[in-house]
């Protein structure tokens, strides 16, 4: 028997999460039963102690440099590079690059995002956030993408110094896990959809990677102490228990996930007013994709890649292009192109769905502002690649 079975028919009989209904509160927590209750708070008060931990930081930079204001880090900049061969992160570019990483990294060990790295390092009471950013969060890949940098630096260089920063950013993975195995957009916590279980942009997902690779000691980790590579195990063991817990079920049949899923019920929430409760295409294609990674027999797993895949092939567009027009996104009929999906579709209907600014919902992309409709990416071909290792999978 599947276990997740259970958990996902039950999310159906649940009211749907909105945003400002997610945040993982002493209230909510309080209602838990044992032991439940008790791990929960656990992790609910070590969120609190780093949240403390990274603003006394700073605050203490304020007192030690006589300063009046935090300044805010320089945003923008390039991704970090992924590609370089192996000699040129032993190189004087990379290590530089490296040091201003290693200043950004909060107290807590993570990063925050779309902080420009080319730039100088972190000044004194120098926020570790650009002014849309959070101090630390697994949004646009960020920290994850931090931590395989220093890794690639630090198995290059032999560099001890780099290779405690990347310890550090793991031990902030780690704690960052939910108790039920998924994790956040932000940690330290920050309240509202941030605190679900955060599929969008493959928050999850990056994180279960990262310490997939940490625990089989993989290329740059192969340094890694035993000790957290076994943590690291242990941790991408209870993701997958979340993702097959949260996958969606509807008459009996597996479908997909939503971009958030309460943390505590497991069942879908709302995000920002144009993301609504509802299954999402762009993040349950990586779901897929990496359940099929995992080479497993087991039945369960089985079961949630063989029912998503259904799903997708269920909800596939055809003989239609998402195109810019006169600066305006349509979706133009064409004769051969597809298949596509929608970002968004309604549970247990499977219909399209669009929302606005003002949490309105539609049923047709024409439907919503002009701004909106250019803004966000509505339609994707993205699930194709996870169909084509599915057929490889069924083949094996």
């Amino acid at each position: 028997m599947r276990p997740s079975l259970f958990l996902c028919t039950v999310l159906l009989a649940l009211a749907p999460v909105r945003a400002e209904d997610a945040a993982l509160t002493p209230v909510r927590i309080a209602l838990l039963p044992q032991p439940l209750r008790v791990a929960w708070a656990e992790y609910h008060a070590r969120s609190r102690m780093q949240h403390a931990l990274d603003l006394e930081s700073l605050e203490s930079e304020l007192r030690d440099h006589d300063l009046w204001q935090f300044t805010a880090a320089p945003e923008g900049g390039s991704p970090l590079p992924e590609s370089k061969p192996d000699a040129w992160f032993a190189g004087d570019e990379a290590r530089r690059l490296a040091a201003i990483v290693v200043s950004y990294q909060t107290p807590s060990g993570g990063w925050s995002k779309a902080v420009d790295y080319t730039k100088e390092p972190r000044p004194p009471a120098g926020q570790y956030t650009t002014g849309a950013g959070y101090s630390g969060t697994f949004d646009n890949n960020a920290t994850v993408r931090e931590i395989r940098f220093l890794a690639r630096v630090a198995a290059a260089t032999g560099d001890t110094g780099w290779r405690q920063a990347v310890e550090r950013g793991i031990g902030y993975v780690l704690g960052a896990q939910f108790p039920n195995g998924g994790w956040p957009q932000v940690w330290p916590l920050m309240g509202g959809y941030h605190d679900a279980i955060t599929f969008n942009d493959n928050a999850t997902l990056n994180a279960l990677r990262l310490l997939r690779d940490a625990a089989a000691g993989r290329d740059a980790f192969a340094t890694l102490a035993p000790a957290i590579r076994q943590r690291a195990a242990g941790a991408v063991g209870r993701g997958v228990a979340c993702i097959l817990a949260t996958q969606v079920v509807v008459n009996g049949a597996c479908t997909a996930w939503s971009q958030q899923h309460d943390a505590l019920t497991l069942a879908p929430c709302a995000a920002r007013a144009f993301e609504p409760v509802a299954l999402s295409s762009v993040e349950s294609s990586g779901l897929l994709r990496f359940l099929i990674e995992l080479k497993s027999d087991r039945a369960d797993i089985a079961a949630a890649i063989e029912g998503a895949a259904r799903w997708f092939e269920k909800t596939a567009l055809g003989g239609q292009a998402w195109r810019s027009i006169d600066g305006d996104y349509q979706l133009v009929p064409t004769p051969g192109a597809g298949p596509l999906w929608a970002r968004f579709y309604e549970i247990g209907t499977d219909r399209p769905l669009f929302a606005d600014r003002d949490r309105t919902l539609h049923y047709d992309v024409r439907e919503i502002s002009r701004e909106r409709r250019n803004g966000y990416a509505w339609f994707s071909d993205n699930p194709r690649s996870a169909l084509k290792k599915y057929g490889a999978w069924r083949t094996r």
